[in-house]
């Protein structure tokens, strides 16, 4: 009988062995698991910040290319104008030609002033 009393003693050490592993791996499986929707929590947050990122520097970017437009433009603009000037002096350069050769001809002396 002294040998039942050996098994039954050695077979509750072994059951609660395995008790103690198991409550173990569980406790480590709920750790795991935390520390997993913690990690994915703190993905999620940065994921967050990178979205709110992203659009800021679309915007950024969106508001670069309407100056760059309004750049243009007023570029073309000033080309145009500056076309028109430079034909206004054109004009002016030839109206004031026509006018001296004019005052040349009426002029008796006009050849020896111009000398």
């Amino acid at each position: 009988m002294d040998n039942n009393w050996i098994w039954i003693v050695v077979a509750l050490i072994v059951i609660a062995v395995i008790v103690a592993v198991v409550l173990v791996m569980r406790q480590r499986g709920e750790q795991d698991t935390a520390h997993r929707r913690a990690k994915a929590e703190e993905l999620r947050e940065r994921g967050a910040e990178d979205q709110v990122e992203a659009k800021e520097r679309t915007a950024e970017a969106a508001q670069r290319d309407a100056e760059a437009q309004r750049a243009r433009l007023e570029a073309d603009r000033l080309e145009r104008e500056g076309w028109e000037r430079a034909h206004e002096a054109d004009r002016a350069q030839t109206q004031a030609d026509d006018r001296l050769g004019e005052a040349r001809k009426l002029d008796p002396d006009g050849e020896k002033r111009e000398a």
